[in-house]
């Protein structure tokens, strides 16, 4: 029978027996009873692991940062972005400029020349500019010259982008051609984006609040640059209690608090005062707290061919980096069994996200996909002349200043967890772009998975998921049930082999009892036959 219960325990898990010098039993290599100990239970051990991104040069200690390269990102960012302006006519009105009405240097509103307007402009240019900034603070000015004559230079603030060009406008008389660009601002600058929805962006020459007392206390360049992307993250509001960035990683003491590098009690503990390199962490343990964040560069020194700072895509260090992870497992006396067959391995792989056959991650991936295309496909679109389409970002990418590309922005979103639908948005719905969107339920070659294989619609690739979830769950069901009947068997068996019938003890024990009686009448009737035997002789 115990060979019997060996043989049915080895077909669910790696169970080896040995009786030469000593009994011993041993699951998926782990020993689980000897001669000399008692029976220990089997656990079922969950981990849940943070996704924590890594962006740094190398593998070799101590890691450093590869935010910029400080040799050429901080470029000459103290030229601004400067506009030009030619102005012709003669006033025969009150003349307005940015918005505001200019003021006469004599007093007077009588005709004016374009000079006499220059001259004007320029002497009032304090009242002029404060409106101005006041109105469009992603735009603000930092000075008004008198270029020539008849024109006028803007000059806007150093830690600003790049800005539109100032439209053609007339006002009393007097014409304001369209501003043109005649130097571009070089603004350095590192952005982070979080799931495809939230941004936080850093500027060579911004002020930064390193201590975290409230007040800007540095100025941004390439020697604190990690620690003003990690203050920026770290105190915005959208991404509070999703993803928490830190310079250089912690460490954790014995008791699992974490140690920054900022704390001489840190093993890399150099200086609090200088940049490590960037780490992203979720803030939510194992697969439901796993994010999509990319890292953007701008750096002066990368052009495009009319001179625009390009953003290139900084890459995670994939050595260190590491997802988000569920990892479920066996132990035995505090050592994990490692599974390498039986019936048992695929139940406990399939609650694992490293796995690779874990059922739910693929649901959930999937779904991600959908999302994430559902986001991108109904972000913008161009109607080409034979009335197809180009769908999605691949319009903005073709070019997003052209006046062929139609934005939508009804979703935005990279999962399912950050995907959001923005109603404000179904206001500007017009019958072009509801033709577009109706468009979208007869595509039949949507690619959900990147790999340009198995395109198909929305409604086939949602219903494929469902598919999918029905027969696991009915494979699910018919495997615990005959679990449950297996489970039930060898209980009945080990109880045979280790417990105690009662009932089968109570009748043996009457019948012994009834045998003891009886025995004990044919002894005394021997004794008595003996003692009579023997008074005969006498």
């Amino acid at each position: 029978k115990r060979d019997a219960l060996e043989q049915e325990l080895a077909k669910y898990i790696d169970v080896e027996i040995s009786r030469e010098d000593s009994y011993e039993l041993k699951i998926g290599g782990v020993t689980a009873v000897r001669f000399d100990t008692n029976v220990h239970a089997l656990n079922i051990v969950e981990e849940y692991l943070p996704q924590s991104d890594f962006y740094v040069k190398d593998n070799i200690l101590p890691y450093e940062s590869s935010l910029v390269d400080s040799t050429t990102w901080n470029g000459d960012n103290t030229v601004a972005e400067e506009q030009t302006i030619s102005i012709s006519g003669n006033a025969t009105g009150q003349v307005s400029f940015l918005g505001t009405n200019v003021v006469n240097a004599d007093g007077t509103v009588g005709h004016q020349t374009p000079e006499e307007i220059v001259d004007d402009i320029v002497a009032d240019k304090a009242a002029l500019i404060a409106a101005w900034n006041t109105s469009n603070p992603n735009r603000e000015i930092d000075d008004i010259v008198e270029s020539a004559n008849t024109e006028l230079t803007i000059i806007y603030k150093d830690t600003e982008d790049d800005v539109a060009n100032i439209a053609a406008v007339s006002s009393g008389g007097i014409n304001f051609a369209q501003s043109s660009e005649t130097v571009k601002g070089l603004v350095d600058s590192v952005t982070y984006v979080l799931n495809n929805e939230v941004t936080v962006k850093v500027n060579y020459g911004d002020g930064v609040d390193l201590d975290g007392d409230g007040v800007d206390d540095a100025t941004v360049d390439e020697t604190n640059i990690v620690r003003a992307l990690v203050t920026k993250i770290n105190t915005n509001t959208d991404m509070l209690g999703k993803i928490t960035a830190y310079n250089g990683m912690y460490e954790l003491d014995l008791y699992g608090n974490k140690i920054l590098t900022s704390d001489p009690a840190h093993s890399d503990y150099v200086n609090p005062d200088i940049d490590r390199y960037i780490v992203i962490e979720s803030t939510a343990d194992g697969e439901k707290g796993k994010f999509v964040g990319e890292v953007l560069v701008g750096d002066d020194n990368n052009l495009d061919n009319d001179g625009n700072i390009v953003d290139y895509h900084l890459d995670m260090n994939s050595t260190l980096s590491k997802d988000g992870t569920d990892d479920i497992h066996l132990e035995i006396f505090d050592e994990e069994i490692y599974l390498e067959g039986g019936i048992l391995k695929p139940m406990i792989d399939n609650l694992k996200t490293e796995s690779g056959i874990n059922n739910f991650t693929e649901y959930k991936e999937k779904l991600d996909q959908f999302a994430k295309t559902l986001s991108d496909i109904s972000a913008a679109y161009i109607e080409n002349e034979d009335e197809s389409y180009v769908y999605g970002l691949d319009a903005t990418e073709i070019d997003p200043d052209t006046e062929d590309t139609v934005l939508i922005g009804l979703f935005t979103g990279a999962t399912v967890e950050s995907l959001q639908f923005h109603e404000s948005m179904v206001n500007t719905l017009t019958q072009e772009k509801l033709d577009y969107l109706a468009s979208i339920q007869w595509k039949e070659d949507i690619d959900f998975t990147g790999t340009g294989e198995d395109n198909t619609s929305f409604s086939k690739f949602y219903q494929t998921i469902r598919v999918d979830i029905a027969d696991d769950r009915e494979s699910i069901i018919f495997k615990k049930e005959s679990q449950g009947a297996i489970k039930e068997a060898m209980q009945n068996t080990y109880d045979k082999l280790t417990k105690v019938d009662k009932d089968k003890e109570m009748v043996d024990l009457i019948k012994y009892q009834a045998a003891y009686e009886a025995n004990a009448k044919m002894i005394t009737v021997v004794d008595e036959m003996l003692k009579t035997i023997l008074g005969m002789k006498r």
